[in-house]
């Protein structure tokens, strides 16, 4: 390997107590100030190996964090990008898992910047529902009440419709949730009923349908993402999205 990249960093990633060995130079995840990111990155075009498997990532990839400041955050949005390019053709459930986690941490990270200073406007973005307790934390909030209220903010075109990415990153969710408690046999069927409704509801034209049948057929289109299993697809609306967090972060964090 050329001098350039002799320097090999070990990060620990708390994933099947696995450690990922990623060999570049320089360290991307220290927050070294005499290094100029921008400067560094055509010089950074080598490839990242790493220890665990014979999978290679070009380093432009592992760089599309850099807008974070915050080196812990940016260090775990790092790490499940590696897990997720890791999993295998057979994985999609993995794949979309650490999509998700990146999803998730990016979502956390923009509204612990906008709102931990300010407790009242924390309370009137995430209210507590009556009878409960008011949440005092990103992290206590569910996933699925961050990006609903990240989405009709900003994935939104110009006609105030939800974007392709706003439904691509539902259907991502719905593979990893659909999973998570590993009720298989249930979920099979479940999703085998749904598909045949879904195949009834597809012949009838759209504004005929009614609300319970367009709710049935946005299940069906879920499953049919699940079942394709499209990686490439999946990539890509988790690219949108950054592009689409990314300026919200940039204008606040510090």
């Amino acid at each position: 390997m050329d001098s350039a990249y002799d320097n090999k960093v070990i990060y620990p990633v708390d994933v099947s107590k696995e450690v990922v060995v990623l060999t570049l130079h320089p360290r991307p995840f220290m927050d070294d100030e005499t290094i100029d990111y921008n400067k560094q990155f055509d010089y950074l075009k080598g490839m990242v190996d790493f220890l665990l498997g014979n999978q290679v990532i070009d380093i432009k990839d592992i760089y599309k964090y850099i807008f974070i400041n915050h080196k812990s955050v940016r260090y775990q949005l790092c790490s499940d990008y590696i897990m997720m390019v890791k999993s295998t053709d057979s994985d999609f459930y993995s794949f979309c898992q650490y999509a998700i986690f990146q999803i998730e941490n990016l979502l956390n990270y923009y509204y612990w910047l906008k709102l931990s200073d300010n407790v009242i406007l924390f309370e009137s973005f995430f209210p507590c529902k009556e009878g409960q307790k008011q949440a005092e934390h990103v992290s206590e909030i569910p996933y699925a009440t961050k990006f609903t209220k990240f989405a009709r903010e900003f994935l939104r075109d110009s006609l105030n419709s939800p974007t392709k990415t706003n439904f691509g990153i539902q259907n991502i969710a719905y593979v990893r949730h659909s999973t998570l408690h590993r009720n298989s046999a249930e979920i099979e069927k479940y999703e085998k009923d749904a598909l045949l409704e879904y195949n009834r509801i597809k012949r009838i034209v759209n504004i005929e349908r009614t609300p319970e049948e367009k709710k049935s057929y946005s299940l069906g289109v879920k499953i049919e993402f699940k079942q394709k299993r499209d990686f490439i697809k999946a990539e890509v609306f988790l690219n949108n999205f950054i592009e689409a967090i990314k300026p919200q972060i940039e204008l606040i964090q510090k």
